[in-house]
């Protein structure tokens, strides 16, 4: 093992002629706290594991490489020195969008991307959804000029219940031949339970049985269409600039209950809460709940609007099962103590912060 800087270590792994696994982190955390890198190296496999402050690659890896084109030149050599048969990109939410234009420019033999947010071109990390009409239209651009010609090279992972990347996903298949996997039920920070459960192995080996992915929908047709992305898109915008009514609007004719339309639920939630409307808030987190179940950001929404409504029982029962997560959402937990502090569950609801470390 090497340690080339605080952002960037390579495992050898089982020697020459392996495919070379570049696993690209999305914050400013080390190795070790990383799936990927634990999934990989059990595996034995060559694997250069990069992560950078949040800046999304474009300033290079700090102590590896000092822009993008540098950071290409060195993956190369080292994939030349070990004799890599293939190199692979992979990574989850801002290591999944430069596993994208990382490997696209690289001309990777795989690219393997979990919950993308797809706005490339920034210094700083910004969704397409935080951007003005034009910025907008220029992150377009941007991404649409990464032309890839090979089908299925990029496997793309995306977790239903965030309107963010629901929308980014609606993009991407747009502009891409991509293998795109739905994963429902889940938010941005998927991989984990992916690493957990054994699906994650399965997507970047193959092994095992199909069941493995029982619960993923695959294939294009499960992203929703552009039209209703764009609207979800709209809306999102709307409830960020406060512009409630209008979201309302945006979102009357899309289902809920549809394939990967599981965000209309939660931003129509979100738009009646700010409205006053807390039992039209509830009745609309509760039409998607299916598709949600365990979405923190969903579950945290949902135990607002019940708080609110006087209904504190319930908002427990819609955040309890964080506590079986291996590293629970923080803010999560506090809506946990916080609910169950509503129940006079005093014992039980310092019990929960005293998670919080």
């Amino acid at each position: 093992m090497r340690d080339y800087s605080p952002y960037a270590l390579f495992h050898p792994g089982a020697g020459v002629g392996s495919t070379l696994y570049v696993s690209l982190g999305y914050r400013d955390l080390p190795a070790g706290r990383f799936s990927m890198w634990d999934l990989l190296t059990r595996r034995g496999v060559p694997v250069l594991f990069l992560n950078c402050p949040n800046t999304w690659y474009l300033q290079g890896v700090p102590g590896f490489a000092d822009d993008t084109q540098s950071l290409l030149v060195r993956i190369n050599r080292l994939a030349r020195r070990i004799q890599a048969t293939s190199v692979e990109f992979m990574g989850a939410s801002m290591g999944a969008t430069a596993a994208i234009r990382l490997g696209v420019e690289y001309g990777a033999d795989r690219i393997t991307a979990i919950n993308p947010e797809i706005r490339l071109g920034l210094r700083y990390s910004q969704s397409v959804l935080d951007l003005t009409a034009a910025e907008s239209r220029a992150a377009r651009d941007d991404f649409a000029g990464l032309r890839t010609t090979r089908p299925q090279r990029i496997r793309a992972l995306v977790s239903d219940a965030d309107a963010v990347d629901v929308v980014n996903m609606a993009a991407l298949v747009a502009q891409h031949p991509v293998d795109l996997f739905l994963f429902p039920g889940r938010d941005h920070h998927v991989a984990e339970h992916l690493a957990a459960t054994g699906k994650l192995d399965f997507l970047l080996f193959g092994e095992g049985a199909d069941e493995r992915l029982l619960d993923c929908h695959r294939g294009h047709q499960h992203a929703p269409g552009m039209a209703a992305a764009m609207a979800m898109l709209r809306a999102y915008h709307d409830c960020r600039l406060g512009r409630f009514t209008r979201a309302l609007d945006r979102l009357a004719p899309l289902d809920a209950g549809a394939v990967g339309h599981a965000a209309v639920g939660f931003l129509r939630g979100w738009a009646h809460t700010a409205l006053g409307d807390i039992p039209a808030a509830v009745e609309a987190f509760f039409e998607s709940r299916r598709h949600n179940s365990r979405s923190v950001r969903f579950c945290r929404a949902l135990s607002q609007a019940l708080l609110t409504a006087g209904r504190a029982e319930e908002a427990v029962m819609a955040l309890s099962w964080v506590l079986e997560e291996p590293h629970p959402d923080r803010v999560a937990l506090v809506a946990l103590a916080d609910a169950l502090d509503a129940t006079k569950r005093a014992a039980e609801a310092e019990a929960v912060r005293g998670r919080l470390g």
